[in-house]
């Protein structure tokens, strides 16, 4: 069943009743409280446009976060990871060659629920997939883990999950990605999240939720952690074996 426009801001917005977190700062009716003792984590994330306010959220975790507005090559390959919400299909035109290059020299691509329909083309050449709702197929909540092997899923649960809210056939996903988890039992056909490697060592990953601790569903800390964390190792480095990039890769 796709939800309404209206029902769909109500739930993104309201939290429900109040309990207690668990061990991951995940509750199933409350709005995330999140610890402020997080380790220093060495990776740096760039967020562009922080179209549904999840930045604060990802730097709670430990990260360096960075929000910005310029996805030229010179600007995101002086990050680890670039995190890229709320953006649909024509989007980022013009900056697909930046992209490209950026992940194909090892960098870690998360695309966030890009909420505009149609094909979504600034992924790299594989990695596109077709957007073919911004409502989801109800619930958003349900979902499964069906490669729990993946490192992005490393400890995590069926409710570690974030809500899915696009709709993305697995039919659907690009020739680059494999399938991570579907929406399981109600809505098995949509996707939940997927990924692949690009090249010799480029990661992207893709999922169509919200971070946010507003919204309905916003899954665990450790799926955040989980995602960054294989998005950021096995990257590129540099061969002279003078630089920091090969110090960084013998002791990750």
């Amino acid at each position: 069943m796709r939800t309404p426009l209206v029902l769909l801001v109500g739930l993104l917005l309201v939290g429900g009743a109040a309990a207690d977190p668990d061990d991951t700062g995940w509750g199933p009716d409350m709005h995330h409280e999140f610890p402020d003792d997080y380790a220093y984590r060495d990776c740096t994330v760039y967020v562009y446009n922080d179209g549904m306010s999840e930045a604060e959220r990802i730097q709670s975790l430990g990260y360096t976060v960075t929000v910005g507005y310029d996805m030229s090559y010179a600007t995101i390959s002086g990050y680890d990871v670039v995190f890229i919400p709320l953006i649909g299909p024509g989007g980022l035109s013009g900056y697909e060659d930046d992209i490209e290059q950026y992940v194909a020299e090892g960098g870690g691509l998360w695309i966030h629920q890009p909420n505009g329909y149609g094909w979504v083309d600034y992924a790299p050449p594989g990695f596109e997939f077709n957007v073919t709702d911004i409502f989801y197929c109800y619930p958003y909540e349900g979902n499964r883990i069906v490669d729990a092997g993946h490192p992005t899923m490393a400890g995590l649960a069926a409710s570690d999950l974030v809500g899915r809210f696009d709709t993305v056939y697995i039919t659907d996903l690009g020739s680059g990605y494999g399938l991570i988890a579907d929406g399981y039992p109600d809505c098995a056909t949509d996707v939940h999240c997927a990924a692949g490697i690009y090249g010799e060592c480029g990661k992207v990953f893709m999922d169509l939720g919200n971070l946010n601790p507003g919204s309905f569903w916003p899954g665990s800390n450790q799926y955040i952690i989980n995602i960054i964390d294989w998005l950021c190792t096995g990257g590129f480095t540099p061969a002279d074996s003078d630089t920091w990039g090969t110090i960084k890769e013998m002791f990750k």
